[in-house]
């Protein structure tokens, strides 16, 4: 399919709201899955590539965690302490025998810690397409946000390639359906310890403070500014391996008719957001403010650079913005099944 292909398919698709809400329904459910089928794939650490991806000219740019580590924490604003206190929550998750690694976001379940990823990074599009096992042996790297180009920053060798076990096994690991649909795509390991509860490592940021872990959103709004965190394959690509993060606009479907462009127009599921966003970048926590802190309302899912192009402003219609994965089935999920 090529762009042009696929915005006809998407003029075709917005000319069905006309004929019905459940006509339109159906049409959008098929083309957030079919984006989804044309984006999403598994990227660990050794195949990124400069690629181009949909970067947007006019909504702010990404900027680096250390910049802010680096300036004085009493000129800090509270937005950025809560940055930083999210970027102690997002770590990097490894599979090293089926060569598989991607962002990872600690969260707390009852007295359980576990972290939240992406599905495609073990798992292809369809039914049995597996890169990984559930078996296999996977571990989460809690400082990997503190990596910077040439060197090891500001913790010491060991803080920073400090890593925990993994639990085998991770929640919605198997296929619900033909194929993965975009609100399926997320992975919830269960870590072999505690460290939620441990202080952070001297020289971190709030070093002698709980770690703790990232809250979900309770308002779950269905548009407004969100907080994307996490490495992006193009940021690393262009400034060295290291984590960033930028502030954007998103939207989705609640469920309530006219919340969005149309009535009912996409799956609930999914959010739509306007952050710069490259491969590499999934699994990258959306951040939304609740009460001066940052809430976990979903993770990076895909990118739409092969439809929309890339550093280009950001087009009007959020269809054509890049992809997420909503965080309340993840919640909901793992609450029910955490021991």
């Amino acid at each position: 399919m090529t762009r042009n292909d696929a915005k006809e398919v998407l003029t075709f698709l917005c000319d069905l709201g006309e004929a019905g809400a459940a006509t339109w329904e159906n049409g959008m459910r098929l083309w957030a899955v079919m984006i989804w089928v044309m984006l999403a794939g598994a990227v660990g650490a050794e195949s990124l590539r400069p690629t181009p991806v949909a970067w947007f000219t006019d909504n702010g740019d990404r900027q680096a965690l250390q910049e802010l580590r680096d300036m004085p924490e009493a000129t800090l604003t509270e937005m950025e302490r809560a940055i930083l206190t999210a970027g102690n929550r997002i770590g990097w998750i490894t599979l090293p025998g089926c060569r598989r690694a991607s962002n990872a976001i600690l969260i707390q379940v009852g007295e359980r810690d576990a972290v939240v990823t992406s599905r495609h990074l073990v798992a292809g599009k369809w039914r049995d397409d597996l890169a990984c096992t559930a078996d296999e042996p996977a571990f989460y790297q809690m400082n990997a946000s503190y990596k910077v180009p040439g060197g090891l920053g500001q913790l010491t060798p060991e803080d920073l390639k400090a890593s925990v076990a993994l639990e085998p096994g991770p929640l919605n690991f198997a296929s619900q359906g033909l194929m993965m649909e975009p609100a399926e795509d997320w992975l919830v390991y269960f870590l072999t310890e505690t460290i939620s509860d441990k202080p952070m490592p001297d020289d971190a940021f709030g070093a002698g403070e709980p770690r703790g872990g990232m809250p979900f959103s309770t308002r779950h709004p269905p548009r407004g500014e969100v907080y994307v965190i996490g490495y992006d394959g193009r940021f690393g690509n262009e400034n060295g391996w290291q984590m960033s993060w930028q502030a954007c606009e998103f939207i989705q479907n609640d469920g309530n008719p006219g919340t969005f462009l149309r009535p009912n127009p996409i799956e609930p599921g999914v959010i739509y957001l306007g952050c710069d966003a490259s491969p590499g970048a999934s699994s990258s926590l959306m951040a939304t403010v609740e009460e001066g802190e940052l809430t976990m309302h979903g993770l990076v899912t895909a990118v739409m650079d092969r439809l929309t192009g890339t550093d280009l402003p950001l087009p009007k219609s959020a269809l054509l913005w890049n992809l997420g994965t909503s965080a309340r089935d993840v919640e909901a999920v793992t609450r029910a099944a955490a021991p």
